[in-house]
């Protein structure tokens, strides 16, 4: 369940389909995570038993990856947080779901002793329940876009620093399995306003390694990185 081929086509999706989608029935509708408090439906929505359970799929994805025994009775602990709208989110009366709309959402998930920081992607389809990928966990406050272009290189640095493998084989399977905001940008968690540095952890064919990510803005709206 990699998300980080799939970001930018669904996003792509969510931007067709709102110009031709939009319901003519009365609707709310959401382009800023302000106006959540205005628009009960779709706040409602988002406390939902099955959207919670869409949570729960995520945290238990990373719980694997980290090789937290599944089989533990515990119940996972689910605390929703920061939620960031790609798409306007558009809810039509009498529907169950969103109809069209993209969004993040970050959250803590609590199980068997470890906790940690998820983050996710929706990406709302008429008549059907949201399409949800994971995206790289921890406090990242890089943009879904930056996330997309920098993956490459992060992967890169860290392939570097795993040093000498087995003479024959080469480290085909890596993903973002951490991420850490070391130290924010002048303006707190604002990413325009200065640079910033962040460490992610990369998993190398079951062995993490940690780089070090350099962001700042260049001065032409976006964002120049560097890994070490």
């Amino acid at each position: 369940m990699k998300a980080e081929s799939f970001l930018m086509a669904m996003v792509l999706a969510a931007t067709i389909c709102f110009g031709g989608c939009v319901p003519h029935k009365a609707a709310e509708t959401v382009r800023d995570a302000k106006q959540l408090e205005a628009s009960p439906k779709i706040a409602e929505y988002l406390r939902s038993g099955h959207y919670v359970q869409a949570l729960h799929r995520i945290g238990m994805y990373w719980q694997q990856k980290h090789h937290v025994d599944t089989e533990c009775p515990e119940e996972a602990l689910i605390k929703p947080g920061q939620v960031v709208v790609l798409q306007p989110i558009v809810h039509r009366e009498g529907d169950a779901y969103p109809r069209s709309g993209a969004w993040q959402q970050r959250f803590e998930f609590a199980r068997c002793g470890q906790k940690k920081t998820c983050n996710a992607i929706f990406l709302a389809t008429p008549s059907a329940p949201p399409q949800v990928q994971p995206l790289p966990p921890g406090d990242t406050i890089a943009s879904l876009q930056l996330l997309h272009d920098a993956r490459q290189a992060a992967m890169m640095a860290a392939y570097l620093k795993l040093g000498p493998q087995e003479e024959g084989k080469k480290c085909r399977d890596m993903e973002i399995v951490d991420t850490k905001l070391i130290s924010p940008p002048p303006m707190g968690l604002l990413p325009k306003s200065g640079p910033w540095v962040e460490e992610w952890t990369i998993d190398c064919c079951g062995k993490p390694v940690a780089v070090t990510a350099d962001f700042a803005p260049n001065g032409r709206g976006g964002t120049s990185f560097h890994f070490k």
